[in-house]
Order: structure tokens, then sequence, then C-alpha cells
């Protein structure tokens, strides 16, 4: 519609950290004393945490468009 055309970057990158954790508060088991074993009979579903690093690098914006919070929010969510 002869409008300008403004277009936004920016180079993203992630490193993260991952961890899987049990409650083992809610672990049974069994000890089996002529083998010398411990048996885990049950244990509780695995928690997944993962902590984020994010850089931006290389953001460029035009004057019509600039970064704004949400934009960066936005980014961190998808």
């Amino acid at each position: 519609m002869g409008m300008i055309d403004s277009k936004k970057k920016a180079i993203v990158i992630v490193n993260a950290d991952a961890f899987i954790s049990y409650g083992l508060s809610k672990v049974t088991s069994e000890i089996l004393t002529q083998s010398k074993t411990l048996r885990i009979t049950s244990i509780t579903e695995p928690e997944l945490k993962i902590n984020p690093n994010i850089a931006y690098y290389d953001v460029t914006a035009e004057i019509w468009n600039s970064f704004e919070a949400e934009d960066y929010n936005s980014v961190k969510i998808e």
C-alpha cells in the first residue's frame, strides 16, 4: 500500500544447563541381603529444570520499528 518497510533483527545465542532430579523421599526399595543388593522398586517421575543463558548480538532496528522490552521477552518464550 505504499508504506515504508521497516525491519528488525537480532542474533540470539542460548546456552543452557539442564538438570534432572528425582524426589528421593518417595523412592521405595528393598534390600536383598543374600546378594548384598539394593533394589529400587518404585521411583517418582523425573523433574526437568532448564536454566538458560541468553545473549543478544547484532541487534539492529530501524527508526520506525525499534526493539522494545516485549520483543526480548517474546524471544525468551519462543
